[in-house]
């Protein structure tokens, strides 16, 4: 590359981490709010409040411990996530709320939006991080770099469809869901008590788990 393209690419690879760790620490800090006024440990706060104490608190955790700790924790919140995320699927599958068959139906689906999600897709997969990982580790070899791409993204995409049957399985077509003003999923499940009141909570747990792991091995 130019030196002008280099600093073009250069300011475009950190806009794009700026606005995903912004993402993080806006849902990270509105997980951590609602948990702490579930508990009766947080009733009013300025706003911006929880994601301060939220980027404190993994921001310190990060700062303070060794490398080898940050990794082993980090380890044992991603098997958390794990866990969390079957049991969502489990719980959520078999929840008297779910409603696949209004999922597929014709008149749910907007294949009009469906461009507009790419930008999503691609930036969530975070192959701008991993495909130049991935081409260094396997030497440049295209077979196997490809495989390596194509099943990396199958899995991911496969828990995806697993996470949205589930989620908007529930509260598609559901009468709590259909009057709230309220348009996020996780939203919904948290504050509705859409799909049993269990449901919300790994929802939370998980959410806030996936956050903080993705915030750690972001920094």
């Amino acid at each position: 590359l130019t030196p002008t393209l280099a600093t073009i690419g250069s300011l475009a690879y950190f806009f794009l981490h700026y606005a995903v760790m912004v993402a993080y620490v806006s849902q990270g800090g509105h997980n951590l709010g609602c948990a702490l006024t579930d508990l009766g440990l947080l009733s009013s706060v300025p706003p911006g409040a929880e994601q301060v104490l939220f980027v404190a608190i993994v921001g310190s955790f990060v700062y303070a411990a060794k490398p080898a700790v940050v990794e082993s924790t980090n380890n044992v919140l991603v098997v958390a996530v794990i866990a969390t995320f079957l049991g969502i699927i489990g719980y959520g599958a078999t929840s008297p709320d779910l409603d696949l068959g209004a999922l597929v139906a014709m008149e749910n689906q907007h294949p009009d939006l469906v461009l507009d999600c790419f930008p999503i897709c691609f930036l969530s997969l975070v192959y701008h991080n991993i495909v130049p990982t991935v081409v260094t580790q396997l030497e440049g070899d295209r077979t196997k770099i490809t495989k390596s791409i194509l099943t990396g993204t199958l899995i991911p995409l496969v828990m995806l469809l697993g996470w949205n049957a589930v989620l908007l399985g529930n509260i598609i077509n559901n009468p709590d869901a259909m009057i709230s003003s309220v348009v996020d999923p996780i939203t919904l499940l948290q504050q509705e008590g859409i799909g049993g009141e269990h449901l919300g909570q790994l929802v939370a747990v998980f959410s806030e788990l996936a956050v903080t792991t993705s915030m750690i091995g972001f920094i």
